[in-house]
């Protein structure tokens, strides 16, 4: 699935030494005008991204394992979704605010 913006796990094995950084993007994903961060860590043991969003500043988790997290062009209840690897979407829910 074609993304925006993308945060793939590459990058840090690539860069051996930034390991402990996070790669961080900012997109409005809620088209509101305001620019929404997604920050993602490396997790090393199993060679994948462990993510966090803050939308409309609420925090929250999108730990789903993923090696590759972009930003879709599709829309789902107002939000882009997301990509996880490369074929999976994960869709915003608004009543419990997460991507599902």
């Amino acid at each position: 699935i074609r993304t925006i913006q993308e945060i793939s796990s590459t990058y840090y094995s690539n860069n051996p030494k930034l390991i402990t950084d996070a790669i961080t993007m900012s997109y409005d994903l809620n088209q509101n005008g305001v620019e929404d961060i997604i920050s993602c860590h490396y997790w090393e043991r199993w060679g994948s991204l462990q993510c966090e969003s803050i939308i409309d500043e609420v925090k929250f988790n999108i730990s789903y394992g993923c090696q590759r997290l972009g930003i879709s062009y599709q829309m789902h209840e107002g939000y882009h979704s997301l990509v996880c690897n490369r074929d999976t979407l994960l869709n915003f829910n608004p009543n419990s605010k997460s991507y599902e």
